[in-house]
């Protein structure tokens, strides 16, 4: 009997070892990177090292930190577990990702290992081996492009230390600056003082370490340096709407035009006939002239129906201004203009809410994300004008005008989604919101801090600060959307913030707006199959047209963001899913990685491995124990009524 026990025993350990696969892991891999330990002023970077264990799940995401981290690893991983799939073409909600962070030092909180996450999370799902001489530090925003981190000098040094032969950081922040102690004489005393000193991290750290610090601006890039294998997307060349969205683009021109003409015409009557001085008069006049007249005939000119449409709805907000100014000169009351557009926008919110029960397919989806985008630009220029109002009365009441108006454009675009079930379920994307917000915050907190450094200051940075105020305020309130559309608002802010700064500090802007296009493209590229991203095409025609440098990077960014949101949006809802991004890997000439066998399966064999060293020991465990059972029955000592 006790022979039949051993025999089950070791058939039942044997056999999942010998036919079947440990658990349901798809890959698994580890990498190093850099962080920074330390208080105050005194910081040290260190190493610490990054694993993945990726398996067939639902689009969970786990993260074990040693010592603990904050909430930003968790966007962190979060982010890198998604771009990892899209990169591969492949659906995040089929698999689940358990990562490990450990270090022997307490290390500071952050998203700098966005890319180690994102890099060893794209090596577990493809089996393409990491090139560990290569290390790296940046922040993965959700479309794909690196963000600023901190601690330049001390993370080159860890990385140095280490033996890295190359490392990479974010673009724009090889020149960093160090604070030295200086002291001075001045009659019998000595005055200690401290001075700013800009330091080319690229050159010192090739004349001090040999090691070589490349800036990169995609994860794409970063991908190719540390596994040698490029990640190859067919990317547009230009923008080209669509037929389906040039007709509704044309019906939008022509009603906007008709109201323009109509509202031109009835305001200049009514200036005209009113007791306002001449001299006010005129002047009023000319500039309706100047700037809706004129609106109108480009609109009526132009050939491009986006463009035509922009200088329409231009006509219409500069005769609401202009009406508004007459009404304020002339003494008139306007409490009840700013109480009609408070509540033609209110009203408008309401109704967006309501229309998210009929969306259908995923055009319908774009323009939704893009009326609400529109909607809530309504309440940023409402909130402005209120400031302004003690400020600058008339700017003020151009924000009023431009409020009114988009929320007018925000329901004409809403109106193409025709009434009928819908398909969406917006209450699953309460994690893509959490994803953005943190995103977000990160994105924020890292760039105010390169800026505050580097003593400069854009508006561009408190625009990002409120419009993640607003994405926060609308998360509190379950309008998980809206906070997503407002979030990516915030994140382009602060990108563009990012980049003025660089631009500042020598980077030819050229570039700049040249990479900021390609990553506007790109996202379009890897959506195009699938639909058309309505409104990233009209921010990316939008960019085109603009004249200044910010305003360019800025609608690049927004175009971005848009095609990035509705690719997860499709992906969390399952939404006609496809291969919406799909890619090919070529084998980089060179920037190669290491030629070692797949990590699926050397995880695989060392999973095996260890499964049969354990079964093996439980066996010989089971065998000692029964032989010593058998022992003892054979050994039981004789009762004395026995003899």
């Amino acid at each position: 009997m006790v022979f039949v026990t051993i025999a089950i025993l070791v058939t039942s350990i044997f056999i999942p070892v010998s036919y079947g696969k440990p658990l349901d892991v798809v890959g698994y891999n580890w990498i190093y990177a850099v962080a920074v330990t330390g208080k105050g002023k005194l910081y040290r970077g260190v190493l610490i090292n990054i694993s993945v264990i990726v398996t067939k799940g639902q689009g969970e995401v786990y993260i074990s930190t040693s010592p603990l981290a904050e909430k930003d690893m968790q966007a962190s991983a979060l982010t890198a577990a998604r771009i990892a799939c899209e990169i591969l073409g492949k659906n995040f909600f089929n698999y689940n990702f358990y990562y490990k962070v450990s270090s022997n030092a307490i290390i500071v909180g952050g998203p700098s290992a966005g890319i180690p996450l994102t890099v060893v999370t794209f090596s577990a799902l493809s089996g393409i081996p990491i090139n560990r001489s290569v290390l790296a530090t940046g922040m993965i925003n959700p479309d794909g492009a690196v963000g600023p981190v901190g601690g330049i000098p001390e993370k080159s040094e860890a990385a140095a230390k280490f033996g890295a032969k190359i490392f990479l950081i974010p673009f724009g922040q090889s020149i960093v600056t160090k604070y030295e102690k200086r002291e001075k004489r001045i009659g019998p005393f000595i005055f200690t003082y401290v001075v700013p000193v800009k330091i080319n991290m690229t050159k010192y750290a090739l004349e001090n370490w040999g090691m070589l610090i490349k800036e990169i601006r995609n994860i794409y890039e970063a991908i190719e340096y540390m596994t040698g294998y490029k990640v190859q997307i067919n990317t547009i060349k230009k923008v080209k709407l669509s037929k389906n969205i040039e007709k509704i683009l044309e019906k939008q021109k022509n009603k906007i035009l008709t109201i323009a003409e109509e509202y031109y015409v009835n305001v200049s009557k009514e200036i005209n006939a009113s007791t306002l001085h001449v001299e006010e008069k005129r002047r009023l006049l000319n500039t309706l002239k100047k700037y809706s007249l004129r609106a109108i005939i480009i609109a009526k000119k132009s050939s491009e129906s986006y463009y035509a449409n922009e200088q329409a709805f231009n006509s219409v907000v500069y005769t609401e201004w202009i009406r508004l100014v007459y009404q304020y000169y002339s003494g008139k009351s306007i409490d009840y203009a700013i109480r009609d557009i408070e509540e033609y926008i209110n009203s408008t919110l309401n109704f967006l809410l309501r229309v998210s029960d009929y969306i259908k397919n995923v055009t319908e989806l774009s323009i939704y994300v893009g009326a609400i985008y529109n909607t809530l630009d309504s309440l940023r220029s409402l909130d402005l004008a209120k400031k302004l109002w003690k400020v600058d009365v008339y700017e003020s009441l151009y924000y009023a005008s431009l409020s009114k108006w988009g929320a007018y454009r925000a329901s004409m675009w809403v109106s193409f989604i025709s009434q009928g079930n819908g398909r969406y379920n917006f209450s699953l994307i309460k994690r893509i919101a959490e994803t953005y917000l943190a995103e977000c915050r990160s994105t924020l907190s890292y760039t105010s801090a390169v800026l505050e450094e580097s003593g400069y200051s854009t508006e561009y940075l408190e625009d990002s600060l409120q419009s993640y105020e607003m994405a926060k305020m609308l998360f509190e309130k379950k309008r998980y959307l809206f906070s997503c559309i407002e979030s990516i608002r915030s994140l382009s802010y602060s990108e563009t913030a990012f980049n003025l700064w660089i631009i500042s500090v020598g980077t030819n802007p050229g570039y700049l707006i040249s990479h900021a296009r390609f990553t506007a493209l790109l996202s379009i590229s890897k959506i195009l199959n699938v639909t058309d991203p309505v409104f990233s095409e009209l921010f990316f025609l939008k960019a085109e047209n603009a004249s200044q440098i910010a305003q360019k990077i800025f609608c690049y960014k927004i175009s971005s963001y848009h095609s990035k949101l509705l690719h997860d949006l499709l992906t969390y809802n399952k939404l006609n899913y496809t291969n919406i991004s799909p890619s090919t890997l070529v084998k980089s000439s060179n920037k190669t990685g290491t030629n070692t066998s797949s990590t699926k399966e050397q995880y695989g064999k060392y999973m095996n491995i260890v499964c049969f060293l354990l079964a093996v020991f439980i066996i010989l465990a089971i065998i000692i124990t029964m032989l010593y059972i058998i022992r003892r029955s054979y050994n039981v000592p004789r009762s004395p009524s026995s003899s």
